[in-house]
């Protein structure tokens, strides 16, 4: 009993010392105002952030875009194949985007990127910078034009990957390259590749004859045929029995080297690729003609 009262006495003791009582109240005071200055600090930051936002949010926009250069372009020109009209059309589609946001805000800039690559135009998601004035600079791989596949009275733009984009033409009016009878419609939207091989047999095909200057200047276009033989119709109306796409094999019909070697030593014999034929068959071992019948 003795020592438990000595226990007791002596915690009463302690509980009663003023230094202890004062070292307590200190660590409790740093402790409290240790607080108090991290979330006056969070506040201030809060402030500052919304201060420097506000600095940063820009009156007014601008939208600076790195346009497809024309091929051979000298550097520093600035040129493009791209119309002033699709130009403008893609600006307001980036302003539209980028509106309401501010100089610290990332989610404007992926709104632009991912309205620009709606479009069609860019293989891939472009990349949209805030420059130092608040205007924004966008660059990125442009989709580039192949030819047009013609269906029914319009003609609807092509990149040689077979993608569809957003250009549209009168039948005629594009003036470039065309495929004709594809097996199936334009895509419904922009930036979805044409369903079926043949479009892309016909862009491989013209792809080939673009390697060769001495003949795709008498080229305007290629018949598909709905799936069927690709056909090449010249400027003058001349039909060249082509056959399978480049570099696709079929029994009987002559490789692709041997068919531009066909079209190549006609066009040395009589200056035209189709020697002024209505129609030449080149796949087979023999090349079979058609004359055009007299007026």
């Amino acid at each position: 009993m003795a020592k438990k009262r000595s226990t007791k006495s002596k915690s009463k003791a302690k509980a009663a010392d003023p230094e202890r009582r004062r070292r307590i109240m200190l660590v409790s005071v740093t402790v409290l105002g240790g607080l108090a200055l991290t979330a006056g600090g969070w506040v201030g930051l809060d402030r500052l952030d919304a201060h420097a936002a506000e600095l940063a949010t820009f009156p007014s926009v601008e939208v600076t875009f790195a346009w497809p250069a024309i091929d051979g372009a000298a550097a520093g020109d600035e040129s493009t194949w791209m119309p002033n009209s699709e130009r403008e059309r893609l600006t307001r589609i980036a302003l539209d985007a980028a509106r309401g946001g501010s100089g610290l805000d990332h989610h404007a800039l992926r709104e632009v990127s991912r309205a620009l690559h709606a479009t069609g135009w860019y293989a891939e998601l472009p990349v949209v910078r805030r420059q130092g004035d608040g205007n924004l600079r966008v660059t990125g791989t442009w989709r580039l034009p192949a030819a047009v596949v013609r269906t029914g009275s319009l003609e609807r733009l092509v990149s040689w990957e077979g993608v569809a984009l957003p250009l549209e033409y009168g039948a005629g009016k594009s003036g470039v390259h065309y495929l004709a009878f594809a097996s199936t419609p334009p895509p419904a939207v922009s930036g979805v590749a044409w369903e079926g091989e043949d479009v892309r047999a016909g862009l491989a095909l013209l792809d080939l004859l673009d390697d060769h200057a001495d003949l795709i200047p008498q080229i305007v276009g290629i018949d598909l045929d709905h799936g069927g033989p690709l056909t090449i119709i010249t400027d003058e109306g001349g039909k060249i029995i082509w056959g399978t796409a480049p570099g696709v094999f079929r029994p009987g019909e002559q490789s692709s080297e041997i068919k531009i070697s066909r079209i190549g030593g006609m066009l040395d014999k009589t200056g035209r690729i189709d020697g002024g034929l209505a129609a030449m068959d080149i796949r087979g071992s023999y090349v079979l003609t058609q004359k055009r019948s007299e007026p």
